[in-house]
């Protein structure tokens, strides 16, 4: 009888904490409220837009935390089309830091490391560089662009370029004053030379 008891106090106690502690419904859109990507107008500056104060600020928000979440697990495949998702209605989140460029190159690197043929693998390379390049337009200077392309190449990408290549970028980023560190360079940069 006892057992009976602490088994039902128990099974109460579940219930009652499993049921939402506001008024409110948990989701009170119907599917077909629900934005999607295709939806919105999304704004284009520079390709430096941001979710904030847009319309789709929370579908764009969500997105962005999913896809958080899926690379934080490792799982890519899945973070992927979340990404680009997040990734089109505002490359550069909130405005505060690069993580949607970063986590594209992320993502693209590990497409480029699981790829199979020489061909999907520089497709891959190119996309890796473009995101630099569309990273660089946004939050940082060409000659640190430059800088990170190379280190890149030089240390992750070696068998997918040249020399030649490596050895220009590193220059560029040399040769063009930049208000961000050049330290990270100066060892691949004396080594290519």
């Amino acid at each position: 009888m006892r057992f009976l008891i602490l088994f039902l106090i128990k099974i109460l106690w579940v219930i009652i904490s499993c049921t939402p502690k506001t008024g409110q419904a948990i989701n009170n859109e119907t599917p077909e409220e629900k934005e999607t990507v295709d939806s919105v107008v999304v704004e284009e500056t520079k390709g430096c837009a941001t979710w904030n104060g847009k319309k789709y600020m929370d579908y764009a928000l969500e997105q962005h935390v999913i896809y958080r979440d899926y690379l934080k697990r490792g799982e890519f495949q899945s973070a992927y089309p979340e990404w680009q998702i997040a990734f089109r209605l505002a490359p550069a989140a909130d405005g505060q830091r690069a993580s949607h460029f970063e986590d594209g190159i992320t993502l693209y690197d590990y497409f480029l490391h699981n790829s199979e043929s020489e061909e999907k693998k520089k497709n891959w390379l190119d996309s890796i560089l473009i995101m630099y390049d569309k990273m660089g337009q946004c939050y940082f200077d060409s000659a640190y662009i430059a800088g990170r392309k190379a280190f890149d190449l030089y240390y992750k990408y070696r068998t997918l370029t040249t020399d030649r290549k490596i050895l220009d970028l590193f220059e560029f980023a040399i040769d063009h004053p930049s208000e961000e560190s050049k330290v990270f360079i100066i060892n691949p940069f004396t080594a290519v030379l």
